[in-house]
């Protein structure tokens, strides 16, 4: 006697397979999506020449919403430089700082950030020997009405303040 279709034995057909591939693609898919979205990248140079040394190195990192990068150099006669900037859901940033030659440490730094209503920016500077200045604003806003706040600040100590704000 045989068999007839309803006892056969169920084996993986040509669709089952097709199905398992797909399925199985799309879950390998998944799980690397996450190790693709965020990337790092890294780089070193070195030279030597006749007045010296010389270096530079640079790093990368970026996914979904942030990107970061770093630089830094140093140079033959002492000096250095050194570079950090980004961004993150509408917040960014850059730093410069370094060392002269004669080992004075200097940097310059600004960032904004902007929320829902409101925004800020900060700025600021410093020199050799200690001398900074800077400023920062800050304004917020809804259905009432809004502010704006301003400060800034010089290298001899002074510094002026100014605030704002209306109704609807």
């Amino acid at each position: 006697m045989t068999p007839t279709f309803a006892s056969q034995p169920k084996t993986a057909g040509p669709v089952h397979n097709r199905l398992a591939l797909i399925t199985g693609a799309l879950a390998v898919g998944l799980a690397f999506s996450s190790i693709a979205d965020a990337r790092e990248r890294n780089r070193s140079v070195s030279r030597e020449t006749a007045a010296g040394s010389f270096e530079r190195q640079s790093q990368v990192q970026a996914g979904p919403g942030y990107r970061s990068a770093a630089r830094s150099q140093s140079g033959p006669n002492g000096g250095s430089r050194s570079v950090e900037r980004g961004h993150e859901d509408g917040n960014r940033y850059r730093e410069v700082s370094g060392t002269t030659a004669s080992g004075d440490d200097w940097s310059r730094s600004r960032s904004t950030s902007i929320e829902e209503g409101s925004m800020s920016r900060s700025r600021s500077v410093s020199g050799p020997g200690g001398a900074s200045a800077g400023s920062s604003v800050s304004v917020s806003h809804d259905e009432t009405g809004g502010s704006r706040s301003a400060y800034r600040y010089g290298p001899n100590g002074g510094s002026v303040s100014r605030e704002t704000s209306h109704k609807r």
